[in-house]
């Protein structure tokens, strides 16, 4: 009789367990990694709007096609801003966080657009639609493509 209930109340604590493990849950994933995506999307635009070459690279895989997408952006936009007196705002909106099948990739569906500020005034971009794509390294999460108008 004793080894039923304890059979029984084994199952239980594991049923709960898993349960409470997944709440939130995305994909699979659990919300820490959903807030951990959300803070690297405004970790991410927050570097671009400085600009902070260093921690925006931060943020992204090396080698990925985000990472050649930051290459042109502070070698070459960056720098024609800057000669116009000019920088680059980018404001966005996260729509969508999914954690793919497995926890080791995510999208993030965003709308956002960019503006040129300076002494002289500026100019708007429409609003654009955009999925944000991640890999997560160990504990960390880079984003692999970022598809942003500039």
């Amino acid at each position: 009789m004793i080894q039923r209930w304890v059979v029984a109340l084994a199952v239980v604590f594991l049923l709960f367990a898993f349960l409470s493990g997944c709440s939130g849950c995305s994909g699979g994933s659990s919300g820490s990694d959903t807030e951990a995506i959300r803070g690297v999307v405004e970790g991410y635009f927050a570097a671009l709007n400085v600009p902070d070459e260093e921690k925006a690279y931060g943020y992204v895989l090396p080698e990925s096609a985000a990472a050649g997408w930051l290459d042109a952006f502070f070698t070459e936009r960056v720098p024609f801003a800057e000669k116009q007196g000019v920088k680059y705002e980018y404001s966005f909106t996260i729509k969508d966080i999914t954690v793919l099948e497995g926890g080791r990739e995510a999208r993030v569906q965003i709308s956002y657009t960019f503006r040129t500020v300076g002494s002289q005034g500026g100019l708007a971009a429409p609003e654009f639609e955009e999925t944000i794509e991640l890999q997560k390294q160990g504990r960390n999460w880079r984003i692999t493509v970022a598809p942003l108008a500039s």
